[in-house]
């Protein structure tokens, strides 16, 4: 990517680091500390607002205006960019959650994934499934400690589940559903039991990678991600089930991840100038690809959309379902990577053995408010 953009500016000298990404967060926030960071940086969505209320962050608003032409960006992405009606942040990527099916799986069970379906018509579906496929094959992936997820199923109960605020919006009824609709899914041998879904976590220990489980679910650039591993069967791409049957406002298409630049960079010019490279010069979009997610300009998408198979997936279900889906969540607020874990942790407790729907629920409601100061 530094090539190209130092190609056509060869009066701006770069230089990159790469880190193994489980570094990737300790290593910026002990930089940015200590003063040291790099001048562009990538900034997840979780953490975005914590930099920016701390004053990590240059403020790119005049930079949109004169360097950064983010007039380009989808509208829900380039809105992701602010805080406090700031523009912290240039998205780099539009992400949508999303329904992955293997597809040998379901040839073999002469079984298809529809896209208009309810919560209740998914549980029938898993169960019956994993009844016809045999033991130790599941109909769905164990969904239920991701709370990334779970946002579609909340969105259609509570709306967004943080205020403007950052104050959450969950409540109990709607929290424990969840952890008991995924309880009762362990139970009856549709999803896999906790020890298994405690040792998997990456790409390749997934169980629908291993041909265990036929659905799974994650932002929709993944499946990417799972193609590679899935030899016997194309994965395809469908909404995440729904309150009422059709009704895709659970689901919303927002930017993932940002483009940003240090408070403190020497070179805010040229820092800029980078960042538009990023999102709006071709040769940047050949090379990242949908790497870090579905591009978040027309002009991109239409120069992969040739690529087919799992990348023309994922493009064309973002251009799918964005007309269908709910507005957009603001930035996740500062502590939302505290409840990431509390979610996670709760919903083990629950296919442990060790507490109710219900206690979980508490347990994870608590813990939340107290990351969020709220």
């Amino acid at each position: 990517m530094l090539k190209g953009f130092t190609a056509a500016n060869p009066a701006i000298a770069t230089s990159g680091t790469g880190v193994a990404f489980a570094d990737y967060w300790d290593k910026l926030a002990t930089e940015t500390a200590g003063g040291s960071g790099p001048d562009v940086f990538r900034m997840s969505m979780t953490y975005f607002t914590e930099y920016a209320s701390r004053g990590a962050l240059r403020d790119l608003t005049a930079d949109a205006a004169s360097t950064i032409d983010a007039s380009t960006l989808d509208a829900d992405v380039r809105d992701s960019g602010l805080v406090g009606g700031k523009l912290m942040g240039i998205g780099q990527s539009s992400i949508a959650p999303a329904l992955f099916s293997h597809g040998g799986m379901l040839q073999a069970a002469g079984a298809s994934v529809p896209d208009e379906w309810t919560w209740a018509d998914f549980q029938t579906w898993v169960t019956d499934f994993a009844k016809n496929a045999g033991p130790d094959k599941w109909g769905t992936t164990d969904l239920g400690g991701n709370f990334q997820m779970f946002d579609v199923f909340a969105r259609q109960e509570v709306g967004n589940q943080f205020d403007p605020e950052g104050k959450l919006l969950l409540d109990q009824a709607v929290v424990e559903a969840w952890y008991a609709m995924w309880d009762g899914l362990r139970r009856g041998k549709a999803a896999p039991p906790q020890d298994v879904t405690a040792a998997g976590g990456t790409f390749e220990t997934n169980p629908m990678s291993k041909g265990q489980a036929a659905l799974t679910a994650g932002w929709v650039q993944q499946v990417t991600f799972f193609q590679p591993l899935i030899a016997d069967g194309t994965v395809a791409v469908s909404p995440l089930p729904q309150k009422v049957k059709g009704d895709l406002s659970g689901l919303f298409v927002k930017a993932l991840d940002f483009w940003c630049v240090s408070a403190t960079t020497k070179a805010p010019e040229a820092a800029a100038a980078l960042v538009d490279h990023l999102i709006n010069d071709s040769a940047a979009t050949k090379e990242i690809g949908l790497l870090l997610g579905v591009p978040p300009t027309g002009s991109a998408r239409d120069q992969l959309s040739s690529a087919g198979g799992a990348t023309t997936a994922a493009i064309d279900y973002v251009e799918k379902v964005t007309p269908k889906a709910g507005k957009a969540p603001g930035p996740w607020p500062k502590g939302y990577g505290e409840c990431l874990s509390a979610f996670g942790r709760a919903n083990e407790s629950v296919g442990f053995g060790q507490a109710t729907p219900a206690q979980a629920a508490q347990t994870f409601l608590s813990e939340a408010k107290a990351a969020l100061g709220a």
